[in-house]
């Protein structure tokens, strides 16, 4: 926070394309109720390579320790589903 600074911090320092790890996922309805979910995990897999993102949403209130612990257990999430130990 603010957003402006935030989003100019990310485009100055970050050194890869986001692609799919970026925005939202859910169904969007305008009758009824949306649910909509921030995309904090991605595997992208091509003939040679597995990329994963993950990451977390940090608020003025979270704890970077325990933000970064969340991180990790994503990952790990996501390497028993390759089978990497």
């Amino acid at each position: 926070m603010p957003k402006d600074k935030a989003l100019q911090y990310i485009l100055e320092n970050e050194n890869y394309d986001r692609k799919f790890y970026t925005g939202f996922l859910g169904e969007f309805n305008t009758k009824d109720t949306s649910n909509l979910f921030v995309n904090l995990r991605c595997m992208e897999i091509d003939t040679t390579t597995v990329n994963l993102y993950v990451g977390c949403g940090i608020t003025s209130g979270s704890d970077p320790k325990k933000e970064y612990i969340e991180t990790q257990n994503k990952l790990g999430t996501m390497l028993k589903i390759l089978k990497v130990k």
